[in-house]
């Protein structure tokens, strides 16, 4: 399952959704087995999710909107 090549171009469009691909992992997992490539392509979805918000937080103060973490209140 590479997730990095395969569904990129998909992920970054809007036509397959990260939920989807985090639904179709798990049931692989638990028809067949976990193993180390379905562990690898969970973790690029998460690291993916991180950036896609760090990303949408910079763009935010950028157009001088004080949004996001730094702005409220822990």
């Amino acid at each position: 399952m590479a997730i990095g090549h395969s569904h990129a171009a998909r992920l970054a469009h809007g036509c397959l959704s990260p939920r989807h691909i985090h639904a179709e992992v798990r049931r692989y997992e638990k028809e067949r087995q976990a193993n180390q490539s379905t562990y690898w392509v969970l973790f690029e979805m998460i690291w993916r999710d991180y950036f896609n918000c760090a990303a949408g937080l910079l763009r935010s103060e950028k157009n001088g909107k004080r949004s996001g973490l730094q702005s409220r209140i822990l």
